[in-house]
């Protein structure tokens, strides 16, 4: 069975609380703006791999942040969709479609990979490490971390594409029984998030059975501040799962009961996904004394 339905028809199922919403996603905008800026500014900062990640990272939090802000509050309100074809179009693809949260979602999780990855090498190859950090191999990097922006777009492609502009509306094509639960899909996006978990418990076990069985002298071949780096990502990798998983689990119990999608429990830890948008950030600035000094340089000269 194929049929069409007006997004608006089914969103209002998923539409949070304005007011705090507006408080988190706005405290998610300015936190995430901070980080941002001041690595962009301190050649102190930019010079470690760990933080350009971590700035990647905050500029996709501060972007699923400012959508989910704009959608909650502004554009559920709109009877009908802007006049002008080009923002319509645009309005009905990138935020009726909830394409932000299918989108920023697998591109953090590209960068949180990354990041225990990074770490693995920092910590278990110092050396390797060293030469990845050189001039001439930190482009090469950046290429990668670029590569998570496509590769995000591929893998939510689906529903970019499926919502459609139609004379002042935002359509979306149904196919089969349920509007928003395509099984292949599903299933797809689940095994992706599965190997991003696997590969970053991976990654963080050796380092912390590497760390354990370090000499507690300080004269080894690894560096404090890798060690501490690494504990710090760790600590953001742990936020991001524990915020995450839930609507993971959910969307795997979805694919035989559809109708979960429905229900409140579901939109709660839907917004809690997007939440830790914010607490990143957050957990980067208290466990990182050089990124709090560098803030106080950047924003209060001192």
């Amino acid at each position: 069975m194929n049929a069409s339905l007006a997004v608006k028809d089914f969103l209002i199922y998923f539409i949070p609380p304005k007011l705090p919403t507006t408080i988190l996603m706005s405290a998610g905008l300015i936190l995430n703006g901070v980080v941002v800026i001041t690595i962009s500014k301190s050649a102190k900062l930019e010079k470690v791999l760990t933080n350009i990640i971590i700035l990647s990272l905050a500029i996709v939090d501060f972007f699923t942040c400012l959508s989910n802000l704009i959608k909650t509050y502004f554009l559920l309100q709109l009877d009908m969709l802007p006049s002008a074809e080009i923002i319509g179009w645009l309005i009905c693809k990138l935020i009726y479609s909830e394409f932000y949260q299918w989108y920023w979602i697998p591109v953090s999780m590209l960068h949180i990979v990354q990041l225990g990855v990074e770490r693995y090498f920092a910590v278990l190859h110092p050396v390797a490490h060293k030469i990845l950090s050189c001039a001439n191999y930190r482009k090469r990097v950046y290429a990668m971390i670029g590569l998570n922006y496509i590769f995000g777009f591929f893998i939510s492609s689906k529903v970019f594409l499926e919502h459609k502009y139609f004379e002042g509306e935002c359509i979306i094509t149904l196919t089969g029984e349920y509007v928003i639960v395509d099984k292949i899909y599903a299933t797809t996006y689940l095994v992706f998030a599965a190997m991003c978990g696997f590969i970053v418990i991976i990654c963080y076990a050796r380092i912390i059975i590497k760390v354990l069985s370090l000499p507690k002298r300080k004269d080894n071949n690894i560096s404090q501040r890798n060690i501490k780096l690494a504990f710090i990502t760790l600590g953001i990798t742990i936020l991001f799962i524990l915020t995450t998983a839930p609507s993971y689990i959910y969307g795997a119990i979805a694919l035989k009961s559809p109708e979960i999608f429905f229900s409140t429990e579901y939109l709660i830890f839907t917004q809690v996904t997007i939440g830790s948008s914010l607490l990143n950030p957050i957990a980067f600035i208290i466990q990182s004394t050089e990124l709090r000094n560098e803030i106080k340089k950047v924003f209060f000269k001192c």
